[in-house]
């Protein structure tokens, strides 16, 4: 039985975390937990919380990616075939619409069309045979999407695993007890979100053979709170429902000209936020767009020396050799092309 409890976010679901942890350690200070994330940032947010409220040890972090490579990685590498990167999967869309652009002989070869239906193939693999035999009546143009999509992975298939392989070698491999799970120790999903299907039936294998027990945060708002009770069913547990939670409401709003203001009164308020006592760790900036908003706030709280914590907004592009090195390696993408070649020597 999974053993499901719901809190409110923030602080009150690190202390869920911490007594779960404390429960299934059983007095045992360096008995093994793993905890499962949705993200690496959710992990370290969770891991520094614990930290700060006493300590833990032989606590495991992992995504269920990780958790899906460590259980089958040794059964898919024994199969011969490597593991699909986006490059591979970039290559074989590009031959598929090369044999039969199909609905988009117009643009079969834009990059956009190439970087969409990766995303495509990506989201479809999580559909089973019905479900794709139902998209595909809905319009022309997604029954060659489909189409697109099931050549890619009849081409790719006999020399490339995807997720998909790695999550069915993992989920066979539950049953038997790997040393690996026993390592991990009892499983917590911590603050689930959307899970797809391979990522659900991985972790409801790991609740019928093993020890799972889910913390999810709730809102009291009921779309929000929709999605994480679909995620906890599709694992196998029973929805408890919620305590009442207080939703959060702007008590202000301000109208200012552009985003470089819109960044600018963002940083005053954290200044004047945190001189009022309230931690940097408990404040949070958002926004809709990461473009241009992800550069400007952070190099305004570089700017003011205020220590942050966020996804990099610096990639490999954003700089001279990036650019250049990962133009080079695109060359071969279009046959060395002449535009393109002198493209990157201009550059």
């Amino acid at each position: 039985m999974t053993h499901v409890e719901t809190t409110p976010y923030g602080a009150d679901a690190h202390r869920a975390l911490a007594a779960e942890i404390a429960r299934l350690k059983g007095g045992d200070a360096l008995g093994p937990v793993s905890v499962v994330v949705s993200s690496n940032q959710v992990g370290i947010a969770a891991r520094r919380a614990l930290g700060r409220a006493g300590g833990i040890a032989a606590v495991t972090f992992l995504t269920p990616y990780r958790l899906a490579e460590l259980l089958g990685s040794a059964a898919v590498a024994a199969t011969g075939r490597r593991p699909v990167s986006t490059p591979v999967l970039a290559g074989a869309v590009r031959a598929v619409l090369a044999d039969d652009p199909g609905h988009f002989g117009g643009v079969a070869t834009h990059p956009a069309t190439e970087r969409s239906l990766v995303r495509a193939h990506r989201a479809l693999s999580e559909v089973g045979p019905v479900g794709l035999d139902r998209l595909a009546a809905t319009s022309a143009r997604t029954a060659d999407v489909v189409r697109v999509h099931r050549a890619v992975s009849e081409r790719l298939r006999p020399r490339f695993s995807d997720e998909q392989d790695l999550v069915r070698a993992a989920v066979d491999a539950v049953p038997t007890s790997p040393p690996v799970l026993v390592d991990l120790g009892p499983t917590i999903l911590f603050l689930p979100q959307r899970l797809t299907s391979s990522q659900a039936h991985l972790l409801r294998a790991v609740a019928e053979h093993h020890r799972l027990s889910v913390i999810a945060g709730v809102t009291s708002a009921p779309d929000a709170d929709a999605v994480v009770r679909r995620s906890v069913e599709s694992v196998g547990g029973e929805w408890p429902g919620g305590p009442a939670v207080v939703p959060a409401i702007a008590d202000h709003a301000i109208s200012v000209s552009d985003a470089d203001d819109e960044v600018r009164h963002a940083l005053r308020l954290v200044v004047d936020a945190a001189r009022r006592g309230t931690p940097l760790g408990r404040i949070a900036v958002l926004y809709g767009n990461r473009d241009p908003y992800a550069r400007l706030i952070g190099d305004a709280l570089d700017a003011a020396e205020i220590a942050w914590f966020g996804a990099s907004v610096r990639t490999a592009d954003t700089s001279l050799l990036g650019r250049s090195l990962l133009a080079l390696l695109a060359l071969p993408d279009h046959d060395l092309s002449r535009h393109d070649v002198a493209a990157w020597l201009a550059g």
